[in-house]
């Protein structure tokens, strides 16, 4: 074991003190108790979008795939060492029914509260998607598959500005994301430098950690200015999407800001959306 010897003189006493790099460690750890650990963040591919799990002082579910997952989610939350009853809450990144459609069940079964944007609550409570705006022909054709009846439920909570994660032991916050849906939320974890975005974006589906446009958006042009806005602001160096990746920064500013993050000019309007990037890796 490596020690650092220092030798002290003083009249008549000698005397050595040694100094162990793991004792000084353990010192340091008893004087702040109040550092916490890094946030975990573990995800579970349901074949139709991602689920993940944030482990903190409290532990929180982001989003719920689409209904028929529930038992898949609740079986893979027993495996990490926290069953559903033990959520502090179950957020919704937006209320699309391949995001929210195990809500009802996961979060009536045990009483886990379910957060959501407060401009998504409509969705929920309704149990159906608004009228979905493809961003390609492909994206058109798989339109019934988010665009399905889902089990409709109250949320407990509405967001409508950013919450602070801190009193939950999570160095980060949740910030209303509007674009892909008006009531879109993102986390983003300061520990980590990550975010979870929902359906900002996606990665390929044969090249899971490509950036891509996603299948379909409310508002294009506002999306575009969100994600421009969490590069230019925000250290994010990894982002958790909704469907594939992870995606890593570099990546993302070469899809969707070749000329440069900051050589970008945002168009303001819909009518200018011929003013945007072109996205040749459709």
């Amino acid at each position: 074991m490596s020690e650092d010897s220092r030798i002290f003189d003083t009249p008549g006493v000698k005397f050595e003190m040694k100094f162990y790099p793991w004792s000084l460690a353990m010192a340091l750890v008893s004087l702040f108790p109040f550092v916490a650990q890094a946030t975990e963040i573990h995800c579970l591919d349901t074949g139709i979008a991602n689920v993940y799990l944030l482990k903190g002082k409290k532990s929180f579910l982001i989003d719920t795939s689409s209904h028929g997952h529930e038992k898949e989610i609740e079986a893979w939350l027993q495996k990490q060492g926290t069953p559903l009853k033990s959520l502090e809450a179950i957020i919704l990144t937006h209320g699309h029914g391949d995001h929210a459609g195990g809500a009802m069940e996961l979060g009536k079964k045990q009483g886990v509260p379910v957060w959501v944007g407060a401009q998504d609550h409509g969705m929920l409570k309704q149990g159906k998607s608004r009228p979905l705006l493809a961003t390609s022909f492909i994206a058109g054709l798989l339109g019934i598959f988010v665009d399905s009846p889902y089990p409709a439920y109250t949320a407990d909570r509405e967001i409508s500005s950013a919450v602070d994660l801190a009193p939950y032991g999570i160095n980060g916050q949740i910030i209303p994301l509007p674009g892909h849906t008006q009531g879109s939320l993102a986390l983003i974890l300061n520990d980590s430098h990550s975010a979870i975005v929902g359906d900002l974006i996606r990665g390929g589906v044969f090249q899971t950690e490509e950036p891509r446009l996603h299948f379909f958006h409310e508002a294009r042009p506002q999306t575009q200015w969100q994600l421009w806005q969490l590069l230019k602001h925000q250290k994010i160096q990894t982002f958790y999407p909704g469907h594939f990746g992870p995606l890593n920064r570099e990546a993302i500013e070469k899809s969707f800001f070749p000329t440069g993050l900051f050589n970008w000019l945002m168009p303001i309007t819909e009518g200018e959306r011929q003013g945007f990037p072109s996205y040749s890796n459709l």
